[in-house]
């Protein structure tokens, strides 16, 4: 009996911890370097939430999103707390709440300046929307290097219903984690700092490349080695009568 009551309490601390901590769940997980990278640089942003409002010409809809977790509002026909991810709202005529992705159908995907999170699982549209298929919600986090606070400024750029198949829900928000370190080096330097350093990486190829030249096809030695030393050496002299 007591292991009974002890399974039982373990299962519900472990659901409990699934829902607090909200973390993602990929069916098709993946191992490869690129997912990997993807996992890390939405890492800041999971467990926020982000919501936005659309009007259209007959209704008028809210949309909440959590980042690898529940969304904040809770549907209504759920007595208990579930995977949702991504929640439609409908503000006007019959008020109803789809469900509109579950973050423990997830799947994840990034590029060079974006990370894409998609969310599978959610209710299902009816027979003449996309055959009956379940609704889809993809999320698109883009660089932006000035965007650093944790409020997420959420879009939605389109509801694709009108397929027979793959209809989806596409929102878009911005953040700086999301940029490539490479991106975040170059807009850190100024085009003065860019241009020194185009010029000395230009200079060095030059001066490595034509000592090895020097040496192993003219057999110069020492100073010789040099590429074009006679013209450095009496540009030198130049400067130093200049400056007398």
């Amino acid at each position: 009996m007591d292991l009974v009551v002890l399974l039982n309490s373990l299962i519900s601390l472990t659901v409990f911890t699934v829902t607090v901590h909200g973390q993602c769940k990929y069916p098709t997980h993946r191992t490869n370097p690129d997912f990997q990278e993807a996992k890390r640089r939405l890492e800041p942003l999971m467990g926020l939430s982000a919501a936005t409002q659309v009007t259209t010409l007959d209704n008028q809809y809210s949309y909440s999103i959590g980042i690898c977790r529940q969304t904040d509002v809770i549907m209504e026909r759920f007595s208990q707390e579930t995977f949702v991810g991504a929640m439609q709202t409908e503000l006007l005529k019959d008020k109803r709440q789809y469900n509109i992705g579950q973050y423990n159908q997830s799947e994840l995907m990034a590029g060079k300046n974006w990370v894409m999170l998609e969310y599978a699982g959610g209710d299902l549209y009816s027979p003449h929307h996309c055959n009956g298929s379940s609704r889809r919600t993809i999320i698109m986090f883009l660089c932006d290097p000035d965007k650093t606070d944790k409020a997420l400024n959420l879009r939605l750029v389109a509801e694709n219903s009108d397929k027979e198949t793959n209809c989806y829900y596409l929102f878009e928000t911005e953040h700086s984690v999301i940029c490539s370190p490479e991106n975040l080096l170059i807009r850190g330097l100024s085009p003065g700092s860019i241009v020194v350093i185009i010029f000395c990486t230009l200079f060095g190829t030059y001066l490595i490349v034509g000592i090895l030249y020097m040496r192993f096809m003219k057999r110069a030695k020492g100073l010789e080695q040099i590429p074009n030393y006679s013209f450095w050496k009496d540009f030198g002299n130049l400067q130093a009568v200049s400056s007398t």
